[in-house]
């Protein structure tokens, strides 16, 4: 039986969002274990989730996964013929962007102000910038 595109770009999109769910599950629940006890965090880092992500084949499922699953859902977004999308497809779209842009945000912040506290300058210069 022979798959069209279709199928098989679902499929891959899929099976990659899979993945990158199973990740970040796992990354949650090390943060979730890190609130009990940090020294707990870093067994349960060391001795459970570095054995999943940290070798060859996990690393390259996780950024395969990645550099798959965004470009897909570009290109399914770009081959619809119409922009009537429900709400559950608006969130689905919008989430995943809106959460880029405020990790990198806040990311960016928070090294300016652990920077500032280094340097031991005037917090209220870092918040100008």
């Amino acid at each position: 039986m022979k798959e069209d595109l279709n199928s098989i770009v679902r499929k891959l999109r899929i099976f990659s969002g899979l993945i990158l769910f199973v990740y970040v599950f796992t990354h949650l629940l090390n943060h979730s274990v890190n609130i009990l006890s940090i020294p707990a965090g870093d067994y349960v880092k060391e001795t459970y989730f570095h054995f999943l992500w940290k070798n060859p084949i996990g690393t390259v499922l996780l950024y395969g996964s990645f550099l798959t699953h965004v470009p897909l859902g570009f290109y399914d977004l770009a081959k619809r013929k119409s922009f009537k999308i429900s709400r559950k497809e608006w969130i689905q779209i919008i989430f995943p962007i809106l959460g880029f842009f405020l990790y990198s945000i806040t990311s960016h912040r928070l090294s300016l102000q652990l920077e500032f506290l280094k340097k031991k300058l005037p917090m209220n210069l870092a918040f100008r910038i």
